[in-house]
């Protein structure tokens, strides 16, 4: 009756706690003192508590330091209970662990794991190897165009270069213009001076044949004086003889002096006459003279006609050879204009050809640097695909390190398993022995008893003694044996 009260008296204080624990209890009771453990909050994860409380947790710390310093074999049973109880929970632990990591969803995440860093690093590595290839198409573009800009800065050199030619041929053939241009107008010159001289020696001739003409013309009119004086004489003669005549037979005495006269004006007519034919002579020469001054006259006019058709040809290839001259200076003006020009475009073009070259050579710089840029990038690129070739090695190696990890660590958990079963059996083994021990010191301890009542025999209805009475503490750890008689705690019947 007292143990059905007692057990009623359990369920109502169980029933009370049901009530004080409003979220249950843990499925594993106090390890101290059995009590159910409530929840303080709904379940969740983590790790069931051992202790219900703190006081719970050090006393049973402090029975456990007690027991684990027990000299003998039960502080030895307890300490290796104690391990395997910790080599229990590392094994749960590390098998927990084994296998989260080496179950099949484990080594799936890790795979997935390891694949996306590699399909990351070989994205990587193929978008540096994009960059690269595309820094290598820029920086052949860039050749190709500084190539085009040197062939293009060659063709504008070779085009200067031709066109300065052009401009020497143009300044040298301006300048034999300009030589020919004063070769023919210093031979315009020249003519002009020889017609000049020309002209003025017609003139000098015609002056010449006229001053001859008139003094031919005098002359002839000088003869003519002579001869009509001549003839007058003559005429006078003739009269003064017909007068010297008609003295002569007026007066004999004036005969020898008109005979006289007469043989005077014989002697003067036949002077006359010689004059006469000396005038006439003179005439016909005069005459023959004025022909010669006619003709020295018509030849002079002529030659002067000459001279004048040749001065106004010399003036004209003197106007020609002043227009040759205006326009041979014209054109060494222009020669010299052009060779200016010519001196500027071909400075013009050197310069252009020295910046053409600058730009080659710049180009050729540019080309140079992006080639050295292009190897650059290409051999990072590759470095990097090769240390990306490398992590996938090293990642395949730990991946197969891993198995082999796995494997190690699955026969560590193996052999852990069998050295844990080994050391429970040997726990097992030593507790069947503590146990048989146990018995032993019971059924000795009941011997005495016997042995002790047979000697005292003791009175009907009297107390137990407290010795009687206290059943022997078992020790914590330790199972109870019941002795025989006895009931095992807990099958009290209801």
């Amino acid at each position: 009756m007292t143990t059905v009260l007692d057990a009623d008296d359990e369920h109502q204080d169980h029933g009370d706690d049901e009530e004080e624990a409003p979220y249950g209890y843990w499925p594993e009771p106090c390890a101290n003192c059995g009590k159910l453990i409530p929840r303080a909050k709904p379940a969740g994860a983590g790790r069931p508590p051992e202790y219900c409380d703190s006081t719970c947790q050090n006393e049973r710390k402090a029975a456990r330091a007690r027991e684990r310093n027990a000299p003998g074999l039960p502080g030895q049973i307890l300490r290796v209970e104690e391990t395997v109880t910790r080599m229990e929970q590392v094994t749960a632990d590390m098998r927990l662990e084994l296998s989260k990591i080496n179950s099949p969803e484990g080594i799936e995440a890790r795979l997935a794991a390891a694949r996306a860093a590699n399909a990351n690093d070989v994205a990587q590595a193929n978008q540096q190897t994009v960059r690269a290839q595309a820094d290598a198409a820029a920086a052949r573009s860039e050749a190709s165009q500084a190539r085009a800009d040197r062939e293009a800065a060659e063709a504008a050199a070779e085009r200067d270069r031709a066109e300065r030619e052009a401009a020497d041929d143009a300044r040298e053939v301006a300048e034999q213009k300009a030589r020919d241009a004063e070769r023919r107008r210093a031979q315009a010159e020249r003519n002009a001076a020889d017609a000049a001289a020309a002209q003025q020696l017609a003139e000098e001739e015609r002056a010449a044949a006229t001053d001859r003409a008139d003094h031919a013309g005098r002359e002839a009119a000088e003869a003519i004086e002579q001869r009509d004086t001549a003839t007058e004489q003559r005429d006078q003669a003739r009269q003064e003889a017909a007068a010297a005549q008609a003295r002569a037979e007026a007066a004999a005495r004036e005969r020898d002096r008109a005979e006289a006269r007469a043989r005077e004006a014989e002697s003067a007519r036949e002077a006359a006459e010689r004059e006469r034919d000396g005038a006439r002579h003179e005439a016909a020469q005069a005459a023959v003279e004025v022909m010669e001054a006619l003709r020295a006259q018509q030849l002079a006019e002529e030659r002067a006609r000459q001279a004048e058709v040749e001065k106004k040809e010399f003036e004209a290839g003197y106007a020609r050879a002043l227009a040759e001259t205006k326009q041979a200076r014209q054109e060494r003006d222009q020669a010299a204009a052009q060779t200016t020009e010519a001196s500027r475009q071909r400075t013009a073009a050197e310069q252009r050809e020295a910046r053409a070259e600058e730009a080659r050579t710049q180009a050729e710089n540019r080309a140079d640097r992006a080639e050295q840029r292009a190897d650059t990038r290409i051999g990072q690129a590759e470095k990097r695909r090769d240390e990306i070739a490398a992590q996938l090695t090293t990642e395949q190696e730990e991946r197969r390190r891993v198995e082999r990890d796995k494997g190690a660590a699955e026969q560590r958990a193996v052999d852990a398993e069998q050295r844990a079963e080994r050391v429970k059996a040997t726990a097992d083994r030593l507790a069947n022995e503590l146990r048989a021990r146990d018995e032993e010191a019971a059924r000795l301890r009941a011997e005495i008893v016997a042995l002790s009542q047979a000697k005292k025999p003791a009175r009907r209805g009297g107390k137990r003694t407290a010795e009687e009475e206290a059943p022997p503490e078992p020790i914590p750890g330790q199972t109870a044996v019941p002795l025989p008689g006895e009931e095992p705690e807990g099958e009290t019947g209801n």
